[in-house]
């Protein structure tokens, strides 16, 4: 029903999973400084984005739902996990 989506849902979600750790990487570099809140915003914006184009690839039968979801697993790891730890222990 949906085969003649694919080649075009492919580059379409390509898109979403870098515009997704892209801005994952942008909240992460933006730490402390003014601009992370509207880093913050957008992030949480694209991270709505990828979970909904992965449930629109898993509702249409479509292979890239598993991509799509580890590209949001990706997403919340880099969001939460503290690089910094040893650093801010020591201060």
């Amino acid at each position: 029903m949906f085969s003649h989506l694919i080649p075009d849902f492919f580059w379409i979600a390509a898109a979403i999973e870098i515009l997704g750790l892209a801005s994952a990487m942008l909240v992460r570099l933006t730490e402390g400084s003014p601009s992370q809140a509207a880093c913050q915003a957008i992030f949480f914006a694209v991270m709505l984005l990828v979970g909904v184009a992965s449930l629109a690839a898993l509702s249409a039968g479509l292979g890239h739902w598993f991509v799509l979801g580890s590209t949001l697993a990706v997403m919340v790891l880099m969001a939460t996990l503290d690089f910094g730890g040893r650093d801010r222990a020591q201060a």
